[in-house]
């Protein structure tokens, strides 16, 4: 087998459906490159969480039950050591991938040695960039 190129590390809180989605959106980006994704289960409502058997048809996809929430980070970081791939993407459920993404900031990363980091634009479905909880706050 292959080696991984690229990692996906999704959390699940209360957002079952979502992940689902996400885990196809990444399916298509990647197409036929060397992928796989981790997903942690934090969900504290029984009704959003994920079956056990939820990814069973497809090896690339691997569940990790979490015990508790503690957080997203704490999830992030449960489950950062699990990530075999040479990129590995931190994701939310929510992510809709610009066709070429995933591969637009794997050539950054290449040609930008002293990166060790790199993030997409963000938008609003509208395509609108989203408002930052700080902007919407008064200082002083």
């Amino acid at each position: 087998m292959d080696a991984v190129r690229y990692s996906f590390l999704l959390v699940n809180y209360n957002m079952g459906k979502l992940v689902s989605l996400c885990t196809d959106r990444i399916a298509v980006e990647m197409g036929q490159e060397n992928y796989e994704i981790v997903v942690a289960d934090n969900s504290t409502d029984p009704q959003f969480r994920l079956g056990p058997d939820s990814f069973a048809a497809d090896p690339r996809i691997r569940l990790v039950f979490l015990d508790h929430n503690r957080g997203l980070v704490d999830a992030v970081n449960r489950i950062t050591h699990l990530a075999r791939g040479e990129y590995v993407f931190i994701m939310h459920p929510d992510v809709e991938f610009v066709p070429g993404c995933a591969d637009t900031l794997r050539r950054f990363l290449e040609s930008t040695p002293h990166a060790g980091v790199a993030s997409p634009n963000i938008s609003s479905p509208d395509g609108t960039a989203p408002k930052c909880r700080s902007e919407e706050r008064r200082v002083g």
